[in-house]
């Protein structure tokens, strides 16, 4: 090898390996000088059979299709980790997954399945409607943890592009909160009239909820309670009701281990700064598909469930309108 830090290739003579390929480093450590190996390419000779049932996704094995007949199956081998040193990692590492999941007509939200991946986004701006900050010195949940690491500004999470609001010379609420427990402040029990005035396909509500009260079933029949819910606006006059359920649709903003929903994926997951108790601060994405895509959205009402705040308080961090690209 020569001692440059650049590709360098090799022919090597062909032969078979059944199971183990073993590569030999010989004289490499230096006293005093960084020597090493980041990356090795070998390349295999496939037979048209193989090739026939097999499609490899990525250069490397780690997302690999196999054709069975109709269908087949998709090996995913991400290390998708309960907590990851840097967060963006995590973030990829979960966007990966979903759309694979998506793509796949995996019933994130039932109905219509429609990707995340054919879609453009167009983020509903909440601006001057934002009534709680992010940081416990101005606002949030009591306790003494926060959500002052999460991203804010123009951000794509789990896939979704978002606008959280961000000012960086003058502090401002950046998310919408109702009143309930935990909640600090004077606080609405439902917001009305988010402005939308566009037409879309899907709706993704970033959000998260502080749980007080625990819910389980006392009958294998019995629907998990409505924390809060969206009333859709169309511009027609007509409504809809978009209920977000206890365990379906949003979790506790604090978890050990971070798990996607029924009818709703995380978006973002991160350790507290400072805090080795392995908790992680949640924000979860909840994607709605509009059965009315051609009729325009005139607004959006947030309001808590029909138990009041029994069960805890939301708070909602962003809405993005989403188009199919046709």
């Amino acid at each position: 090898t020569k001692p440059v830090g650049e590709r360098q290739d090799f022919d090597l003579p062909p032969r078979q390996v059944n199971r183990t390929l073993t590569i030999e480093l010989a004289d490499f450590d230096k006293p005093g000088q960084t020597t090493g190996i980041d990356n090795i390419w070998i390349y295999v000779s496939r037979s048209p059979d193989w090739q026939k049932k097999v499609t490899p996704l990525l250069n490397i094995g780690g997302l690999v299709k196999y054709n069975m007949g109709k269908g087949g199956l998709v090996l995913c081998q991400l290390n998708v980790k309960d907590s990851e040193p840097v967060p963006e990692n995590a973030q990829k590492k979960r966007a990966i997954v979903t759309a694979l999941l998506r793509n796949l007509h995996a019933p994130f939200a039932g109905g219509r399945v429609l990707s995340t991946a054919n879609m453009k986004f167009d983020p509903v701006p909440l601006e001057e409607r934002c009534n709680q900050y992010l940081t416990r010195d101005r606002g949030w949940y009591e306790g003494e943890r926060d959500l002052s690491h999460f991203p804010v500004g123009d951000v794509t999470l789990g896939g979704v592009r978002y606008v959280i609001r961000d000012f960086k010379t003058s502090p401002l609420p950046s998310c919408i909160m109702l009143a309930g427990p935990g909640a600090k402040g004077a606080l609405p029990q439902e917001v009305r009239g988010l402005p939308v005035a566009r037409r879309a396909d899907a709706l993704f509500f970033l959000h998260t909820f502080n749980q007080v009260a625990e819910w389980k079933p006392q009958k294998p029949d019995d629907q998990p309670p409505v924390l809060f819910s969206y009333v859709i606006h169309y511009a027609d006059g007509q409504t809809t009701q978009v209920p977000v359920h206890y365990g379906e649709g949003v979790g506790h903003w604090v978890q050990k281990t971070p798990a996607g929903l029924k009818h709703a994926s995380v978006a973002w997951a991160a350790p507290f700064p400072g805090d080795a108790s392995g908790d992680q601060a949640v924000v979860y994405q909840m994607q709605w598909n509009n059965p009315r895509p051609e009729v325009e959205i005139a607004a959006i009402d947030m309001a808590g469930g029909p138990d009041g705040s029994h069960w805890g308080t939301p708070a909602l961090l962003a809405i993005t309108a989403a188009t199919e690209a046709r």
